[in-house]
């Protein structure tokens, strides 16, 4: 039982981090057992099929903290210091967090399909990578799409970082990709978990939060290494007038019963439509919505409607599994983001 991954500075307060950590393979599907200073005592999320688990914690009482995971009779321990004024501190997203944490402890889950092939699990932090002198960081380079109103960004080892735009891909000014560069810019938004996970595995989804923009995050191995694919997704939720989108839109969202069908290939607008579909929702009808995406991608929030929005990987398992558990949760209106497999299509009709 190992703790891989947590802050090695003093933690602001209400300010989200990740711990994150490995038992075995053998503990998949056991909770984690987490005590706080000896006495709070609350069980987390379940222990990955790879053996991984982490958690997303807030904690809004400065002082010096001890925090003790179990699983079964093996334990961790780690102790830190949270510092800063409460009512001075703004909330921010761990990085490389796929969760949102609401309240004092949260927890997530890795993925629980993860290969036991692969690379094996390290029993140390991954140390830290330096860029290459010029290289912009990855927040340069989102902002920088952003600014711009590029939608995707194409980043990979042994290749020149390159925009989408307007449906074209073209070549930036920055220096070709090497290797440590690539694993700084990886562990800009991925824990050392997840890190670990996409060497095992060689694929990772996920997504991180910026201030100005929510990305969706595709890793996965080529020929020449690692490469990475990032999709800029504007905090905005655009309406259907903005949108240009036909009235009778509105007449399908006030729909009773149905299934809505939204397809097109990558970069026609599929989320942006549903976003759009969602948000009209949940302004103007009294509904219970639920989400279930890899990864979420539109942040909503509740307001005449009620919404309560699912990461697979993180918050359930699989599509199949969420969305049969969702059958159960009184929805009026359940929004699938993609229909991947068999099983979700199945259950879906």
């Amino acid at each position: 039982m190992k703790i891989l991954q947590a802050p090695n500075a003093p933690v602001q307060t209400l300010h989200r981090f990740v711990v994150a950590g490995v038992a075995t393979a053998e503990d998949a599907g056991k909770p984690v057992i987490i005590s706080l200073d000896g006495g709070f005592k609350m069980t987390g999320p379940r222990v990955a099929k790879d053996g991984t688990w982490r958690l997303d914690l807030v904690f809004p009482r400065p002082g010096n903290h001890h925090l003790a995971v179990s699983v079964s009779d093996r334990q961790a321990n780690w102790s830190f210091q949270v510092i800063g004024d409460p009512e001075n501190s703004a909330v921010d997203p761990p990085s490389g967090s796929n969760g949102h944490s609401n309240g004092y402890l949260t927890g997530g889950v890795t993925d629980p399909g993860a290969s036991e092939a692969g690379a094996p699990i390290p029993s140390s932090p991954i140390p830290r990578a330096e860029r290459a002198k010029g290289a912009p960081t990855l927040r340069q380079l989102v902002e920088a799409a952003f600014k711009r109103n590029f939608s995707d960004i194409h980043l990979g080892v042994g290749k020149i970082p390159r925009f989408r735009v307007r449906g074209n891909i073209e070549a930036t000014e920055f220096p070709e990709v090497d290797k440590d560069t690539f694993l700084a810019w990886m562990q800009e938004v991925m824990t050392d978990v997840e890190i670990y996970r996409f060497q095992r595995t060689l694929d990772y989804d996920g997504a991180a939060q910026y201030p100005f923009a929510r990305v969706r995050i595709n890793v996965f191995q080529t020929l020449t290494g690692p490469s990475m694919v990032l999709r800029i997704i504007p905090l905005e939720i655009l309406s259907f007038d903005q949108l240009n989108l036909p009235v009778s839109f509105i007449d399908v969202c006030q729909a009773h019963k149905g299934l809505i069908l939204v397809t097109g290939p990558t970069g026609s607008g599929k989320s942006t439509t549903l976003a759009a579909m969602i948000d009209h929702i949940n302004r103007e009808l009294p509904r219970h919505i639920i989400t279930i995406e890899d990864p979420i991608e539109f942040v909503h929030t509740s307001r005449r409607s009620l919404i309560n929005q699912r990461e697979v990987g993180i918050h359930s398992y699989e599509f199949d599994t969420a969305l049969k558990s969702a059958l159960r949760e009184d929805p009026d209106v359940i929004l699938i983001g993609e229909m991947r497999d068999r099983g979700t299509v199945e259950t879906a009709l």
